[in-house]
């Protein structure tokens, strides 16, 4: 998908927002395993259990929002021939 459009995934906060949201979950799933976690439940592994949770949740939420961030007009009929590029949403 990004491969496609670049110019206009780029322009989308929603799309932003989740490759940070990405970045976050997996600092915290790094620092979940470095820190041996999975030996020790305490409250600082359940504290990043729900992080994580949270985070995964809100990259899905603003997956789904992708489509929806930047609402433009439909393409004109040439769009079916490949002739037109759709502008960038702003």
């Amino acid at each position: 998908m990004f491969a496609t459009q670049p110019d206009e995934l780029l322009a989308n906060r929603a799309f932003i927002v989740k490759m940070g949201l990405l970045a976050l979950a997996g600092l915290n799933a790094a620092a979940f395993h470095l820190r041996g976690s999975l030996r020790k439940l305490d409250s600082a592994a359940r504290l990043q259990m729900l992080v994580s949770t949270g985070l995964w949740l809100a990259v899905v939420v603003c997956g789904r929002w992708i489509a929806y961030w930047c609402r433009q007009p439909p393409p004109p009929a040439s769009f079916i021939f490949f002739t037109h590029r759709r502008p960038p949403c702003r």
